[in-house]
């Protein structure tokens, strides 16, 4: 085997040659040869040092979360991002979720959840005993409608509330009587419905109908505005 090759297996693996010389071979080696193996040898040791490295009992798992997920560093700077981002989504819900808002969404579930009042035949109901409930809760309502066809308590949000529901036109006009202070009238509607908020002193008053021209008549026959 010439020099060069034997320098070759050397740089490969330093550790096998040295292992592979015994005690006698020392005599024949050069003083560079000698140099060269103790080099060798001290990088060995460095070597086995550095890859001497405790391995966590759940690495394996980290490694498969990492791997479900997506990298770790993407995670950590995302993750205080998306707190920040629904701090400000909660912040803004609690600004612009206006009690007019929720009224109107809520009118319009509650219309909807009942609407067999809206082909009442009942018109025989005692005006005087609907003014006294609606006081005994707290609420008011400037003027009856002169067509009620449905009235009685109900629960509007978490608050006792109290429904109404009038014909104007041959057409049913729901009247929800809210204990939630407005200070603005609001409009609304979807698919089937139009309806406004209006303020009434400290409650408000929700009409629902159909026709937005109905809820207007409807408006001027209670006084409410």
């Amino acid at each position: 085997m010439d020099e060069l090759q034997k320098r070759r297996e050397r740089l490969s693996s330093p550790n096998s040659q040295i292992e592979s010389i015994d005690e006698n071979s020392f005599e024949h080696l050069s003083e560079q040869e000698l140099e060269n193996m103790k080099s060798d040898f001290l990088f060995e040791k460095q070597l086995a040092r550095s890859l001497k490295v405790d391995v966590p009992d759940d690495l394996a798992d980290r490694i498969l979360l990492t791997q479900r997920t997506g990298s770790s560093s993407l995670r950590s700077y995302l993750k205080p991002s998306l707190s920040i981002a629904a701090t400000i989504t909660l912040v803004f819900g609690l600004v612009f979720d206006s009690s007019q808002q929720s009224l109107s969404s809520m009118a319009l579930d509650h219309v909807y959840h009942e609407l067999d009042h809206l082909v009442e035949q009942n018109t025989g109901i005692d005006l005087a005993v609907v003014e006294q409930k609606i006081s005994s809760l707290g609420l008011k309502l400037s003027q009856l409608p002169s067509n009620i066809i449905y009235a009685g308590q109900c629960k509007l949000g978490n608050e006792q509330g109290y429904h109404l529901v009038a014909e104007i036109n041959n057409r049913p006009v729901t009247i929800l009587i809210s204990p939630s202070q407005v200070t603005a009238i609001d409009d609304f509607e979807d698919n089937r419905f139009n309806g406004r908020v209006v303020p009434n002193g400290s409650s408000s008053l929700i009409f629902v109908g159909e026709s937005i021209h109905d809820i207007d008549q409807m408006i001027a026959q209670t006084q409410s505005i």
